[in-house]
């Protein structure tokens, strides 16, 4: 069960100031979020209707039905699962070899592709607006 003061972080964390303020940031569908915990991203909460799909975060896992899932989606028809990261502390820019920086990218699987492409051309710095 999702407590109403979850939900309020999670709606809050749509807006800069909030993301900001708190430290974290939502990423929404298994891929992305298998991709995030594969790179060492330090997860805070996983919402997921099929707890069965993450294994060995049973802590901070927690099984929601679809309609929970939904009130807590930024997305119209919301996937899977949804997840609540720590940003990760800044470690400056790579000063050598290309950069991709992206601007106001709406949907995670988009990220996910992306990401992949820039490791498949050896991309190492991804910006993300």
């Amino acid at each position: 069960m999702v407590g109403k003061n979850q939900i309020k972080l999670v709606k809050s964390l749509q807006q800069k100031k909030y993301r900001k303020k708190e430290g974290l940031f939502i990423a929404e569908g298994v891929k992305v979020i298998s991709e995030l915990l594969a790179a060492g991203f330090e997860l805070h909460k996983l919402y997921a209707t099929d707890p069965a799909i993450f294994t060995g975060l049973d802590e901070k896992l927690v099984e929601v039905t679809t309609a929970e899932l939904h009130r807590l989606s930024l997305l119209k028809t919301p996937h899977a699962a949804l997840a609540v990261f720590y940003i990760p502390e800044h470690e400056g820019q790579i000063e050598e070899g290309l950069m991709v920086a992206l601007d106001d990218l709406q949907d995670p699987g988009n990220l996910g592709t992306i990401i992949r492409l820039c490791d498949w051309f050896g991309v190492r710095q991804l910006l993300c607006s």
